[in-house]
């Protein structure tokens, strides 16, 4: 369903209400008239947003939690990734999401972003010191990962449930992994799937 003619449904359904109660109470006080008015404007008009909403003609409301994991997740796209086109910044936003499914990663964005091993980032630019941000290209990629938080369900994981990447020009030996798409100049993998047969 078009999401405008919901929210007109909506409004139209609301002076539909008003009209018949102003008919209903045409004879009663005055003062009861605006009270009851008041009462409904601001009830229909709390479902009508709350109902814009839930349709995407508005955002929801974003809370401080909100706004940290937003904030992580945009950084990690932007070191990682902000000279790639906008699939290859969407595909670390992926990994980075595959990593908080599979829980073996951290609890939240975050702490994904940041984990260590031992004295080792999981993403080595948050271990760099000195990185300076373009603040315009950095809007965009906000932009993006907002979107991409807000709307996670909307988006396809184009890297096939990878959980690790690098550039194309890194040579690595890694073990137990299997490549799932090149995606820019970066080489997705996730684990290993193990055989069935025996």
């Amino acid at each position: 369903m078009n999401k405008i003619n919901v929210l007109t449904g909506f409004i139209f359904a609301f002076f539909v209400a008003t009209s018949v109660i102003a008919d209903d109470v045409l004879d009663s006080d005055y003062l009861g008239l605006v009270s009851i008015s008041q009462s409904l404007v601001k009830n229909v008009s709390a479902a009508v947003t709350t109902a814009a909403a839930a349709v995407g003609i508005i955002e929801p409301e974003l809370t401080e939690s909100d706004r940290r994991e937003i904030e992580c997740l945009a950084r990690a796209m932007y070191f990682e990734s902000h000279t790639e086109p906008v699939e290859g910044q969407l595909a670390v936003a992926h990994v980075i999401y595959n990593r908080l499914q599979s829980e073996r990663y951290g609890n939240s964005i975050c702490s994904v972003v940041h984990q260590r091993t031992s004295r080792t980032c999981q993403f080595s630019w948050y271990c760099s010191k000195g990185l300076k941000i373009n603040r315009q290209i950095y809007a965009r990629v906000e932009d993006l990962a907002e979107r991409f938080y807000t709307e996670y369900e909307s988006f396809s994981d184009m890297t096939r449930g990878a959980l690790y990447f690098h550039a194309d020009y890194v040579r690595t030996a890694w073990q137990g992994v299997q490549r799932t798409v090149k995606i820019g100049r970066h080489i997705f993998y996730r684990p290993q799937q193990k055989s069935k047969n025996k």
